[in-house]
């Protein structure tokens, strides 16, 4: 399992995600994950005339939904 980052899935300007961060299953209801979705972007960002790159993230969603079975 590799650690999350960004940089790297972040190949052109913007990506749209949705990324499984947790799930809770039980023997007796189906099982939940907890989900964000949103999108990655490149920005630039200036502080006192010196221009960095960085990455924007637009949460759309963020929360418990039932688990898909595929």
């Amino acid at each position: 399992m590799n650690p999350y980052n960004p940089n790297v899935l972040l190949t052109e300007n913007s990506l749209d995600y949705r990324m499984v961060r947790g799930l809770l299953e039980s023997s007796s209801s189906e099982p939940y994950a907890f989900v964000s979705e949103g999108t990655l972007s490149r920005v630039q960002v200036s502080n006192q005339q010196v221009v960095h790159q960085g990455i924007k993230d637009e949460r759309r969603f963020e929360g418990w939904r039932k688990q898909d079975e595929h």
